[in-house]
């Protein structure tokens, strides 16, 4: 029940704080954030599976001796368990998080995002499991695992721009972050083709030469250009705003829409290698065998 009120809760909190995001630059840039504090919220999933996991490790150590049944076996069935309420508690936050921002009502967007979010909490849960089974007491477990979703969120590309990134991080952490193949993948399919327009305090200003008209002096540049300018026409105060489709912004990023179903594929990916990750701990580390 507890992960149940903190889905419920964290729906609600961020539904609120992201409540019916606007069109315009800044709502880009909210739509974004949004996406990365869903994506952080896993953290308590990963956290919530730590106190059972040492407790049936600890029931699987002291009957290992019987040779009833490996580890492979020990760490599908603790996975397996969890998926029919993991799945339940993240559709509430999808639900309650999903329609109060304000995001696309298209259906195949709606299914994409609920999808790609079923497949991150299930990632939570595997990684949880994972340092789990490497740790010797349910605080170190509790310890490592938001280190890891932090490590995770800070080269997602959300924070840190790619190209901010040191040469060590941008080519290791960022490729081996969970969280930047989901945000490319959601973020990217809900603002493909999706028109920007800004709203008059996000345009920026500029005046033409004399006896020309906005079109005239910027109107072939800003065909080559990202964004556009809204009053072609005018002779005076030309106002240009940065984005004129929703991929020009996150290709920002370094973002590309081509790239969702990849990224869905290599989420699965890691949520094997925990759970190669998390069957090879048991096997191999005996904390106790009492």
């Amino acid at each position: 029940m507890t992960n149940l009120a903190l889905q419920l809760i964290g729906g609600l909190v961020l539904g609120l704080a992201f409540l019916q995001i606007k069109s315009g630059t800044g709502g880009l840039l909210q739509m974004t954030y949004a996406c990365f504090m869903a994506a952080c919220l896993c953290v308590f999933t990963a956290n919530q599976v730590i106190p059972e996991f040492i407790r049936q490790r600890r029931v699987f150590i002291r009957e290992s001796a019987t040779n009833q049944y490996g580890a492979a076996a020990f760490v599908c069935s603790c996975v397996a368990i969890e998926l029919p309420f993991l799945v339940s508690t993240s559709t509430i936050f999808f639900v309650v998080f999903y329609f109060m921002t304000g995001f696309s009502t298209t259906s195949a967007r709606v299914a994409f995002f609920w999808l790609q979010y079923i497949v991150l909490a299930i990632h939570s849960l595997t990684l949880g499991q994972a340092m789990s089974a490497i740790s010797k007491t349910e605080s170190v477990a509790a310890m490592l695992s938001p280190l890891a979703t932090t490590v995770f969120a800070l080269y997602s590309s959300a924070l840190i721009p790619v190209d901010m990134l040191p040469g060590v991080w941008r080519y290791t952490l960022r490729w081996l972050s969970p969280y930047f193949y989901w945000l490319e993948a959601v973020v990217s399919d809900q603002l493909h083709n999706i028109q920007v327009r800004c709203r008059p305090e996000e345009l920026f200003t500029f005046d033409p030469p004399a006896n020309m008209t906005c079109g005239e002096y910027a109107g072939e540049w800003v065909k080559s250009a990202i964004g556009y300018i809204d009053n072609l026409d005018s002779a005076s105060e030309c106002r240009y705003c940065p984005y004129r489709v929703g991929d020009e912004y996150y290709q920002s990023f370094s973002w590309e829409y081509t790239h969702r179903w990849r990224n869905l594929g290599i989420l699965l990916g890691f949520i094997a290698a925990n759970i190669v990750i998390t069957a090879l701990a048991i096997k191999f580390i005996k904390y106790s065998r009492r």
